[in-house]
């Protein structure tokens, strides 16, 4: 990156940077292939234990381009595996607001809004995981909770 940046930022385009219609990441010509590989550096780190730096990875991705589903996907597990299920379950939904049909976004989510008592919206996101991606990753552990559900429901109601 270059020591200065040298921008031709018109009053008008710096009115819609503000107000959030043109992501910083259009303005500084960063392009969106680039957020996909933060992206990915931040995920190998969180998979390291390294969370801190993923999750400011995870930040700068969400600075530049809150229209990507990838940040707030990012702090949306990060939330989740911290029990912050509030932060967890508001990332998850901008996530998937920006990647609607991502079956791992839906997935996690699903997984949230279980922690969140919320069975019936987390059993509809499973069951659509597993009908609309059955060979995405995501699909498997989508039925794996199902499958997990089903046998606690089942010993609930054992004579």
């Amino acid at each position: 990156m270059p020591e200065t940046w040298d921008s031709q930022l018109t009053p008008e385009a710096a009115r819609r940077l503000l107000s959030g219609a043109t992501p910083l990441r259009e303005a500084m010509g960063v392009p969106v292939s680039e957020l996909l590989q933060m992206a990915a550096v931040a995920h190998e780190l969180w998979s390291q234990g390294r969370c801190q730096e993923a999750d400011t990875l995870y930040r700068g991705i969400v600075a530049l381009d809150a229209s990507v589903p990838w940040g707030h996907a990012g702090l949306g597990l990060s939330a989740l595996e911290a029990e912050d299920f509030p932060a967890a379950e508001a990332h998850l939904r901008r996530a998937l607001a920006a990647g609607p049909d991502d079956p791992a976004i839906q997935v996690n989510l699903a997984a949230c809004l279980l922690r969140l008592d919320h069975l019936a919206d987390s059993l509809k996101m499973l069951v659509e995981v597993v009908e609309k991606h059955p060979q995405h990753p995501a699909a498997l552990r989508a039925a794996a909770i199902l499958n997990g559900l089903g046998h606690a429901a089942a010993e609930l109601v054992k004579p």
